[in-house]
């Protein structure tokens, strides 16, 4: 019986006349932010919360965040929630490094989603110093928790003032819209 509804819904899906606006919310339905939900054969219109975006860190171009201990000498850096929900589910983490020194813009690892690989950059110049070993045997934590448990590295500062340089959370909201 459902597998009889679930074809009768999805023939009147592609049928023109059906999509009209007593049958949306909000005229929503065409839009990429929403996910159309079937429920009694009427159709409701669901939004993606947007991506959470802390004040209190510093984000790269590249969607890595930092956040700075402090003593102002060391900094956490991990992936922003906006990067993580655009990879999808994260399997594998690598990050390459461990008390080296990289500069800004240099690659220090990479995650693999189920479709795709991303590299990992440097926000500043500086020497990853820790490693979370805690992602790299568990992945999932970058989509479960990318500002806490999901941070990916520890780091050395080399030159504070080059954190002035990356986005504050107002900047990189503008960016990410």
């Amino acid at each position: 019986m459902a597998a009889c509804v679930a074809r009768r819904i999805s023939r009147e899906l592609l049928r023109p006349s059906w999509l009209s606006s007593r049958h949306t919310t909000a005229g929503l339905w065409a839009s990429e932010r929403c996910s159309p939900l079937l429920t009694n054969a009427r159709s409701y219109c669901v939004e993606k919360p947007p991506p959470s975006i802390p004040e209190n860190l510093r984000y790269a171009s590249s969607h890595e965040w930092v956040l700075l201990s402090d003593d102002k000498k060391t900094a956490k850096i991990g992936i922003t929630d906006f990067a993580q929900r655009e990879l999808g589910d994260i399997v594998f983490v690598d990050v390459e490094v461990n008390n080296e020194s990289l500069g800004k813009g240099e690659t220090f690892g990479s995650l693999e989603a189920v479709k795709t690989v991303a590299d990992l950059v440097m926000p500043c110049d500086g020497e990853v110093i820790n490693v979370n070993s805690a992602v790299t045997s568990e992945a999932v934590l970058i989509n479960q928790d990318p500002y806490g448990d999901g941070w990916l590295a520890e780091m050395t500062v080399s030159d504070p003032r080059q954190l002035n340089e990356l986005l504050d959370s107002k900047a990189y909201r503008a960016q990410i819209s």
